[in-house]
């Protein structure tokens, strides 16, 4: 399976695409030498930038018979809050709206912690006097201690998500190991890492 996409996952409940075509454009030049420009990939539900790039890796031989090729390592990391004194003619710069999760509560996640999408409206009417914060104190992993009656407010409602992207991008996204995902039943489970 070739991804044709980088996946982001936003902390605001948020999953953005990045055509990998497009990337390369970017920090490649036409004979494959990285040309040092960056991608900044800005989440327009919540601001959170990413600076995403590529570093040569040197040759390697996979061992199907094709020989050596050039590897390169994908990077990506927050950006600093001031963006002062970068250069425009370094990075491209994409603004995404992205795709929201819709979760089987019937709202959206608004939150993402440890693999976990969470409609925080839900979530905190489980809780009762728990507050979010405090959960993120708590170093929340997917429910751990905290005990669900509702487990609608932390898995993905799979046949929205389904009509709202690619089957491009869902194969893209479909090996990522994400607790809020379930791809089984679905025509990308067999590329689900259970």
């Amino acid at each position: 399976m070739d991804n044709k996409f980088d996946v982001r996952f936003c902390k605001c409940g948020t999953i953005h695409f990045v055509d990998i075509n497009l990337r390369h454009d970017v920090c490649l030049d036409k004979d494959g030498n990285i040309t040092g420009r960056k991608i900044i990939h800005v989440c327009l539900q919540c601001g959170s930038a990413i600076v995403q790039g590529l570093d040569d890796h040197g040759m390697e031989d996979f061992g199907d018979g094709l020989g050596e090729r050039r590897c390169y390592d994908c990077y990506g990391y927050d950006l600093a809050e001031s963006i002062d004194g970068v250069k425009s003619e370094e990075y491209h710069c994409i603004l995404s709206k992205g795709v929201r999760l819709m979760m089987e509560s019937g709202r959206y996640a608004n939150w993402e912690c440890s693999g976990v999408y969470v409609d925080t409206e839900g979530f905190e009417a489980q809780l009762g006097t728990t507050s979010m914060s405090d959960i993120q104190g708590m170093g929340f992993q997917g429910g751990g201690n905290i005990p669900f009656r509702d487990v609608r407010a932390i898995n993905v409602n799979m046949n929205v998500l389904l009509r709202e992207i690619t089957p491009e991008q869902a194969e893209s996204m479909c090996g990522y190991t994400i607790k809020s995902f379930n791809w089984i039943g679905t025509p990308y489970e067999k590329h689900f890492h259970h």
